[in-house]
């Protein structure tokens, strides 16, 4: 868990190279990292790493699933928003995510879903599945938390020729529930910010905008699948 390593004493400087707005955070940060690249092994296989130009995405991670208040405010990242994760293909953004929901505590856990899935389901069973999702998917207080996997990559479903735009509906059913009680939804995407407002609208960017923290790698981050 983060929350064991964040309390000890600072160890390093060199992480400051790549996030210098941390240096004057009392956060044992290396700690976190060495945590997370050990955590990446034992889900993803010996040949994990974590990569030195990666360190600003992996940081701002780290501080938001530890729930970390200092970096959060140096970094300027909002706790009670989720988190947009940006890059291109095979950077790492979905094992990024389930390795952050293995380390956080239970409350901020989240279940990484391929929006592709959640059209299938629709096509297949109908408008339930934007509830299922959204604001009646049987949990007592409030909606889980999802990182919903690949925006973009989906296409419109088609229930007996009702066509819709899935992500979009549910989406907007959940950024109601983050209005009024704070339920929080990451998504991660190969699409940039102006290519999600042409794929989906400015209604749909303004709420992503209110409701996640954007979290970019560099353009040109490698390919870790190649």
């Amino acid at each position: 868990m983060f929350m064991s390593t964040i309390i000890q004493p600072k160890t390093t400087q060199n992480l400051f190279k790549y996030v210098p707005e941390l240096k004057s955070s009392s956060v044992n940060y290396q700690s976190m990292v060495d945590l997370t690249e050990e955590t990446g092994k034992k889900l993803y296989g010996p040949k994990f790493k974590i990569h030195a130009d990666d360190l600003p995405v992996v940081l701002r991670m780290m501080i938001w699933f530890a729930r970390d208040e200092e970096g959060a405010e140096l970094l300027n990242i909002n706790l009670k928003k989720g988190i947009l994760l940006t890059g291109p293909v095979g950077c790492g953004k979905t094992s990024l995510f389930r390795i952050m929901s293995v380390l956080t505590s239970d409350e901020f856990k989240c279940l990484v879903k391929p929006c592709r899935q959640v059209v299938f389901e629709y096509c297949e069973v109908g408008k339930s599945i934007i509830d299922k999702y959204s604001n009646a998917n049987g949990y007592d207080f409030k909606p889980r938390i999802f990182c919903f996997d690949d925006l973009g990559a989906e296409s419109d479903g088609s229930h007996f020729g009702n066509a819709l735009n899935v992500m979009a509906e549910v989406f907007i059913s959940r950024f109601e529930l983050y209005e009024h009680n704070g339920l929080i939804t990451h998504f991660n995407t190969n699409l940039t910010t102006s290519e999600i407002e042409e794929r989906y609208g400015k209604r749909f960017r303004s709420r992503l905008r209110g409701a996640c923290n954007l979290i970019a790698y560099h353009p040109n981050a490698i390919d870790k699948r190649s």
